[in-house]
């Protein structure tokens, strides 16, 4: 198996950044660029390198440790998935016992209320509908489902991927024993502020 993780990092937040050193595979470090246009960037250089066979995909306000990270790889093997998502809270506020992932299905545009799960609710692999978390999944499958803000604000990539792959009823499986911190509305916005670019660093 060899990983890309690919990392969204629209702000410079050092909690996140740190740990992200230990991670032992290739990061690509996408800084800096606008949605939508970061979910095109990230499909054209996995597009063209197809050395890797998994990717590792993580939003810019979450931590990822070495350990949450080889048990993320590890149960994708066991258990011979395509795709697995992480758990993680919704915000440090309200949401902070809030799991960032749904199971009932639902059109984002027609839904009034999201129904997030709580902790401790499930344990164990949970089928489900979408996953704003991180997720490990197969390059092909990537492909297939790419990640895509809306038009006009390039937001709700999660919910719109969660969408594709259950109208297709192809499994979500996500991980309800691996919970991320997500340090949600911590630091500062440096979009249009800092040049755009990406970075590859090598392991």
């Amino acid at each position: 198996m060899s990983i890309l993780l690919v990392y969204i990092q629209p702000k410079d937040i050092p909690e996140v950044l740190e740990p992200l050193k230990e991670i032992p595979c290739d990061k690509l470090y996408l800084k800096y660029i606008k949605y939508p246009d970061v979910y095109h960037v990230a499909k054209d250089f996995i597009l063209n390198h197809s050395e890797y066979t998994h990717i590792f995909w993580l939003q810019n306000d979450i931590i990822l440790t070495k350990k949450d990270f080889a048990k993320a790889k590890s149960r994708l093997l066991n258990y011979n998935l395509d795709i697995l998502g992480l758990s993680m809270n919704v915000d440090m506020s309200g949401g902070r016992y809030k799991c960032a992932y749904t199971i009932e299905p639902f059109e984002i545009h027609k839904i009034k209320k999201i129904h997030w799960a709580l902790f401790g609710q499930y344990h164990g692999l949970k089928n489900v509908f979408h996953n704003g978390g991180p997720f490990l999944i197969n390059r092909k499958l990537y492909l297939r489902f790419v990640l895509h803000g809306d038009e006009k604000t390039g937001f709700n990539a999660d919910m719109n991927q969660g969408f594709e792959l259950w109208r297709e009823n192809i499994p979500y499986p996500l991980d309800t024993n691996i919970n991320l911190l997500h340090l949600r509305y911590i630091g500062i916005m440096q979009v249009g502020k800092k040049e755009p670019c990406t970075e590859l660093i090598r392991f």
